[in-house]
């Protein structure tokens, strides 16, 4: 992470955490890295969000930092929102 430093300045990073979920935890979780990141880097742009609410396909080729958080469930299973259908 700190090797971005140097490329770009700190409070010009965007970084988006996508979390999947079924039970709340890797919800909790991406959004106590974002804390810690807001605290760690004042200015750095944190944008948290579910992958059911993320257009893959537009959004994900213009991110330069990207962060996954995912929980499994269950047996080991993915979350719902992480199952292709």
């Amino acid at each position: 992470f700190y090797m971005f430093a140097f490329i770009t300045p700190l409070d010009m990073m965007d970084v988006r955490i996508l979390y999947a979920t079924s039970t709340g935890t890797a919800e909790d979780v991406a959004f106590t890295i974002a804390k810690k990141f807001r605290t760690a880097i004042p200015g750095l742009l944190i944008h948290v969000t579910d992958v059911e609410d993320y257009d893959f396909l537009s959004l994900l080729p213009e991110e330069m930092y990207v962060l996954f958080v995912v929980s499994t469930t269950g047996d080991g299973d993915p979350p719902s929102s992480m199952k292709s259908e």
